[in-house]
């Protein structure tokens, strides 16, 4: 024999998930992918790589009162310490998180800069 209580009704509801008792329409329907983390990517003359997702990044500090100039990059476990020349143009293009691969050249390329590149010519990277 059956018992039929409130706490009946009050229970298939929750199991339900729909207390107000209103049938539920069923869709099919799909997250949107996750964009692809963005990741920069450093290349030092002598063939080492580094690699560091944009959301580790948490402060960009640069100083362009001397030549070369400095972009100091702050990522959740390291400090990067960038050197170069028209650091500006570097620095508006991390605002945007764009660049995703920085080759680090020789100082002898300083004289072949155009207005519109900037030019790394040393990258370090401490804890």
């Amino acid at each position: 024999m059956s018992r039929n209580s409130p706490f009946d009704d009050i229970l298939r509801e929750i199991k339900e998930s729909d207390p107000t008792g209103q049938p539920t329409p069923v869709e099919n329907s799909f997250h949107a992918p996750h964009n692809i983390t963005k990741k920069l990517v450093i290349i030092w003359e002598d063939g080492r790589k580094a690699s560091f997702v944009y959301p580790d990044l948490q402060a960009s500090i640069l100083d362009t009162r001397s030549e070369p100039n400095s972009l100091v990059l702050h990522f959740v476990s390291f400090k990067m310490t960038l050197k170069g020349y028209r650091f500006d143009l570097l620095f508006n293009r991390f605002l945007a998180d764009e660049p995703y691969i920085i080759a680090v050249v020789s100082e002898r390329y300083k004289s072949i800069e155009t207005n519109d590149q900037f030019i790394v010519t040393q990258a370090n990277v401490e804890p």
